[in-house]
């Protein structure tokens, strides 16, 4: 096992690039287990998806009340309800594969992320300028 400095440096990047990015901790912190601190592929999903608790939630609070960024709490809800129901479904599904084809598999997936969002790009806006939800207007 790797010192705990290690294992509070890695946290303390993945804390502030995924509030910065908005991206959930497995896209930066499994890559690093893995390649890193030598986890399994498993291993280093199951760890991800344990850390994205207290830091999805510190950083969600952090973003309403400190940086003053309006959340929309009825889609959290939602998409909450989903997001477990789908976890409990997607934590037997790495059972399929062998540790290597689940890391290949992985980077798959985040090749296609990064090709998306490289070909992708959105139109500049703030969080002051979209409008609220369902305050848009009709489309003519």
């Amino acid at each position: 096992m790797e010192p705990a400095w290690a294992y509070l440096l890695t946290g303390l990047l993945c804390g502030v690039l995924s509030a910065t990015f908005g991206v959930g901790s497995g896209l930066i912190l499994v890559p690093i287990l893995v390649l890193a601190f030598g986890f399994a592929q498993q291993t280093a999903q199951g760890t991800s998806l344990a850390v994205m608790v207290p830091m999805s939630l510190v950083g969600a609070l952090s973003y309403r009340f400190l940086a003053g960024v309006p959340l929309e709490f009825s889609s959290t809800l939602y998409l909450s309800i989903g997001a477990v129901v789908g976890a409990i479904a997607g934590s037997r599904i790495p059972a399929w594969f062998s540790a290597p084809m689940a890391q290949r598999l992985f980077a798959v997936l985040l090749i296609l992320i990064a090709v998306r969002m490289l070909l992708v790009v959105l139109p500049e806006a703030s969080a002051g300028d979209l409008p609220k939800r369902g305050s848009e207007e009709p489309s003519a």
